[in-house]
């Protein structure tokens, strides 16, 4: 069968590169974190029935670097300080492979390009109409909460 590849599969082919160094190094923490994402990028390719793409990755890293960050606060309330030093050091390997995000700025500046360009009317409603534009735009170091806020920020003005 064959299977659409649009996309680059770099960062896909190093963090198994890295998950097989950390089985040999026997570090077992790291090894977890990178099945995690590996898996969770395989379950997203999957789902567009295609090859695994750094799309998938960067998605799996943003998620689960989100999820673990809503756990650093709840670890902190809770002072269960095993699990914070645990998901601190997940984040850490997280960030080791995700590309620097975009600043708001950058989404300012490409907004205000977009509703030019196209004519669109300031209105909640076009959210759904520029973030596709702005997700190709920045590619990996799309931000949707910078994305949003941008947006949101400009309709308002």
């Amino acid at each position: 069968s064959i299977r659409l590849m649009k996309g680059n599969t770099m960062m896909y082919e190093k963090l198994k590169a890295d998950k097989i160094t950390a089985l040999k190094a026997k570090d077992n923490a790291t090894k977890q974190v990178l099945v995690g994402i590996i898996d969770q990028a395989e379950k997203n390719a999957k789902k567009a029935m295609r090859d695994v793409i750094d799309d998938d990755v960067f998605s799996s890293l943003r998620n689960l670097r989100n999820k673990l960050q809503e756990n650093i606060h709840i670890y902190s309330e809770r002072g269960v300080a095993d699990k914070l030093a645990e998901t601190k050091f997940e984040i850490s390997v997280i960030g080791q492979y995700l590309p620097k995000e975009a600043s708001i700025d950058d989404f300012r500046v490409k907004v205000s390009e977009i509703f030019s360009s196209k004519g669109l009317e300031k209105n909640p409603k076009v959210m759904k109409e520029i973030m596709p534009i702005l997700r190709e735009h920045f590619g990996a170091s799309f931000n949707g909460n910078n994305a949003r806020i941008a947006i949101e920020e400009y309709i308002k003005q």
